[in-house]
């Protein structure tokens, strides 16, 4: 849903994980994306904290009912 996407990305951002979200009208109604654009300037260190980031946001998600 749009809120889970803005609370996603709101966790993320407060990990210092920046990450683009994305809404209608680029994705359908009610629903969204968090777009997150690791490069070759990132260290595997930097690309593992942005996915543990991401297991923690989609932990929290679930757990207010965000998601499934």
């Amino acid at each position: 849903s749009a809120e889970a996407v803005q609370r996603g990305g709101q966790l993320l951002f407060d990990e210092g994980m920046y990450v683009t979200l994305q809404g209608y009208p680029l994705v359908g109604k009610d629903q969204g994306v968090l777009r997150a654009t690791p490069t070759v300037a990132n260290t595997w260190d930097e690309v593992h904290a942005l996915v543990n980031a991401m297991e923690r946001m989609v932990n929290t998600l679930r757990r207010e009912g965000l998601t499934s």
